[in-house]
């Protein structure tokens, strides 16, 4: 059974130029196979691929087949934000150690006019999931942990000086089924920006907000400030983190039926935030208190964020163990058999005459993104910017791990 592919869903932060076309058996980059189209839309095309890799096991060479999700978008010369692929690749490998996001095979241009990301495939989205169940709603348990690891997700992203600019439901996903449901991925960072910058003494700070930002992401999920036009912060993800899981306990946000202007429907959002927690767990307000006393640049309180949300699967006798509302033994474990039963066949095109010109980019060699391109220059970061404890910074020494603000928060300042 295929799986659906990272953004399929989410198509608010991609290009809207030119879609490439590929056809099944097409080889890219002289690798990986074209198998089929997993979906298509304002994202440009999704393909499933595949390459054939030997590993040694058990000391004897076998042969075995990995499967991927390949993104192709087509590039405008003349419109530098017709790219949305180049940002994603940045972000992805600099987040590769992290559990919560997919795994990269490969990301660059292929032709002038086309670049790709190939990354390994994903199951169903969170917003997907949810609405298989009872009122549309996630039981406590699953609500809670899920949330749990969409922060944690959300944190490492922080960590290494990004924000996503674009949380909710849709752009969360589970893990392959039936071996990996248990993982929750962090998808489609097309809208992610750098929140820190290298200063004149070296040291890597907050960028200082613009006046007036352009409006990004989800009206529904998006913070009060960045529908005001306001610079996002940390904390505008946190805000629209907390409402994508008030969402999952409640089955709906106040504001889901509010129509009109992104305007409009901010001044509901605003009137709705006092009673926004009426029938979520009453600990909530903790994480709801601080994420409302956080300014543009402060950095979140992310262990008390985490203490509470353990705190509440305590005093509700959540077992990290208990299986997920989609897992043998959950509420909505045989609505998430069928949907996967009734999952559409991947789409598989035949070349025609008139596309053989693409067989010259098929020949070609990937031009990748260089590290340069990715790592908004490497000199941004040494090795003597890492703690010496802090593992995850130490193997991501080679990409802009902001961990010197870290060190300076620790000697009373705080430029992130």
């Amino acid at each position: 059974m295929s799986q659906t592919a990272t953004s399929v869903e989410t198509s608010s932060s991609s290009s809207e130029s030119f879609t490439p076309n590929f056809y099944e058996g097409d080889l890219i980059c002289g690798r990986w196979k074209v198998e089929g189209e997993i979906g298509r839309g304002g994202c440009g095309v999704v393909y499933q691929v595949s390459t054939k890799v030997t590993e040694q096991v058990n000391g004897v060479m076998k042969e075995h087949t990995i499967r991927a999700a390949m993104k192709c978008e087509g590039v405008d010369p003349e419109d530098r934000y017709s790219e949305t692929l180049h940002s994603e690749v940045t972000v992805l490998r600099r987040m590769q150690l992290s559990e919560h996001v997919c795994r990269l095979y490969l990301g660059g241009r292929l032709s002038a006019s086309v670049n790709i990301l190939i990354m390994s495939l994903v199951g169903r989205s969170l917003s997907f999931m949810r609405r298989l169940c009872r009122n549309q709603r996630f039981s406590m348990s699953t609500a809670i942990r899920v949330g749990y690891q969409c922060l944690e997700a959300i944190k490492e992203l922080h960590f290494i000086g990004y924000l996503h600019r674009d949380i909710k439901a849709g752009n969360f996903a589970i893990g392959t089924y039936p071996g990996n449901v248990r993982r929750i991925v962090l998808l489609d960072f097309g809208f992610a920006r750098q929140y820190v910058k290298k200063g004149s003494d070296g040291r890597m700070r907050h960028r200082s907000p613009r006046h007036r930002a352009p409006f990004l992401g989800t009206d529904r999920y998006c913070s009060v400030n960045c529908a005001d036009r306001k610079e996002q912060g940390r904390c505008d993800d946190l805000w629209s983190w907390i409402f994508m899981l008030v969402e999952f306990i409640e089955g709906k946000l106040p504001w889901k039926d509010f129509g009109g202007e992104v305007e409009e429907l901010n001044k509901k959002k605003r009137a709705a935030l006092d009673t926004l927690l009426d029938r979520c767990p009453r600990q909530l307000y903790r994480i709801f208190d601080h994420i409302n006393d956080l300014e543009y640049s402060d950095r979140p309180n992310y262990d008390l964020m985490f203490n509470t949300l353990r705190e509440i699967c305590e005093a509700k006798r959540i077992h990290p163990d208990d299986p997920y509302d989609w897992e043998e033994g959950g509420r909505c474990h045989e609505q998430f058999l069928e949907a996967e039963a009734a999952r559409p066949q991947m789409k598989t095109l035949e070349r025609r005459p008139e596309d053989e010109p693409m067989e010259s980019m098929l020949n070609s060699d990937c031009d990748y993104f260089s590290d340069n391109m990715l790592q908004s220059k490497a000199s941004d970061r040494s090795s003597s910017s890492l703690d010496s404890d802090d593992s995850y910074a130490e193997a991501n020494a080679t990409m802009p791990v902001i961990n010197s603000c870290e060190r300076d928060e620790k000697n009373g300042e705080s430029y992130c």
